[in-house]
């Protein structure tokens, strides 16, 4: 990462899902296309890990992987992050699009052609992993800070 990127702090993408660049510190720069494409790529993660956190506190076992689907899973990058900030392993399937696979799977499991879920599961063919490769120290600070961001920009929007 540059050093002009690492001086855009508090991006945040608000729940309307407009692109808010919150501030610019130690420097005087305007944020480039690539710095308002990369916020944008890490405000999806960002909201994703707020669903895994969610689902992490109503789950009585903890979570392990992630398996993600549709275009921007696509995004090499976002993938990245999203397996960083979560620390969970991201599983790319060879084909993105499975809706389809999906109602097939379920499909075949009301028609007994799978015992239960996880051996419809293994219609699904994995393309590539993620791992997370972000230290916790680094990842809890981008989590508070990315907390703080929402709290300002909900805080901004009900003035």
């Amino acid at each position: 990462m540059s050093r002009q990127t690492r001086h855009i702090l508090d991006v945040v993408v608000s729940v309307e899902g407009a692109l808010e660049v919150a501030g610019v510190r130690g420097t005087d720069i305007a944020p480039t296309r690539a710095h308002l494409a990369r916020a944008t790529l890490q405000g999806i993660a960002h909201q994703v890990d707020d669903l895994v956190r969610a689902m992490q506190r109503d789950c009585p076992h903890p979570l392990r992987r992630m398996r993600v689907d549709g275009g921007a899973a696509a995004n090499d990058v976002l993938m990245q992050f999203q397996s960083d900030v979560s620390d969970l392993v991201v599983e790319r399937p060879v084909e993105l699009e499975s809706t389809a696979r999906g109602a097939a799977m379920l499909a075949g499991i009301g028609a007994g052609l799978f015992a239960n879920g996880s051996e419809a599961s293994q219609m699904t063919k994995i393309q590539e992993k993620f791992e997370p490769t972000m230290d916790a120290a680094l990842r809890n600070l981008r989590l508070a800070a990315w907390n703080d961001a929402v709290r300002r920009t909900v805080r901004h929007g009900k003035t």
